[in-house]
């Protein structure tokens, strides 16, 4: 039955004379740190698609690879064994005819396919790592100086505390009174801002209209914004916008303005009195 999950790839049966074709003179199993790395170095030789490793293919390189068991300690060679025995038992698995439902859509592949992916990353970590040691290894990294190796003395902080004991009395009392001070001192200021602003800002309406006449009088023409600047709060203009409204109330001044959201002048009306 031919195996759907099999790509172009495939190159079934492998005849002996190919055996040390596919190894190459210059690879041998000693040289892989395991069979993961064997694997990979199959995966990427052929390149195959790691989402769809051709089984057969893949068990029958590797199968190659383990004549030189002989060169390998006990506990490699069992590791290698196992990674084998593994693949046979993976392609046997390909080879049986599965009902194919909604419910069955494990590919056996799936365990070997993690495997490589976490072996990829560990492989690419490790070589950031190397890069990075290679990188850094030339750097001579110098520790900060000593007060002591450079002949110096610091100060004691606890010397001026040297008759008292750490949580004493008097020395709580100091740090009360040296804490409500320091707070005093910052809040006060803070008043007194507070207080600057808002007598800023606290002119009436009737001293509005009184100062902008006068500044009519002064000046006979002048825009709004020249009076009353953005910098202004919006208090502050909202007064002195209702000062102008009283002044046009009462015919002492004109109100100009050439086209929408243009200047706004404001002069001397020529009838207006000068109350």
């Amino acid at each position: 039955m031919a195996d759907r999950f099999d790509n172009k790839k495939e190159i079934l049966p492998l005849p002996e004379q190919d055996r040390e074709k596919i190894k190459g003179p210059e690879l041998r199993l000693g040289d892989f740190s395991g069979p993961l790395d064997l694997l990979f170095y199959l995966i990427e030789k052929n390149e195959i698609d790691l989402f769809d490793i051709p089984v057969a293919s893949l068990t029958a390189q590797y199968l190659t690879f383990l004549d030189d068991l002989e060169q390998l300690d006990m506990d490699m060679a069992t590791d290698f064994l196992v990674t084998g025995a593994t693949l046979v038992q993976l392609k046997s698995a390909m080879m049986l005819p599965r009902e194919k439902t909604d419910n069955d859509k494990a590919d056996p592949r799936d365990e070997l396919v993690l495997r490589l992916l976490a072996y990829r990353r560990c492989k690419l970590i490790a070589a950031e790592l190397a890069k990075r040691e290679e990188l850094y290894a030339s750097v001579v990294f110098r520790l900060p100086e000593n007060p002591a190796s450079l002949g110096l003395t610091p100060p004691d902080p606890t010397a001026q505390y040297a008759d008292e004991t750490d949580f004493s009395a008097a020395r709580f009392k100091r740090s009360r009174e040296a804490l409500r001070a320091r707070n005093a001192a910052r809040f006060q200021d803070l008043h007194d801002k507070m207080e600057y602003i808002i007598s800023r800002e606290q002119i009436s309406l009737k001293d509005w209209i009184e100062k902008l006449w006068q500044i009519l009088l002064a000046k006979t023409t002048v825009s709004f914004d020249e009076v009353f600047p953005a910098r202004r709060s919006k208090q502050g203009r909202l007064t002195g916008f209702l000062a102008v409204l009283e002044l046009l109330k009462q015919n002492r001044i004109l109100v100009e303005q050439a086209m929408p959201f243009a200047e706004i002048r404001l002069s001397k009306y020529r009838g207006g009195d000068a109350e």
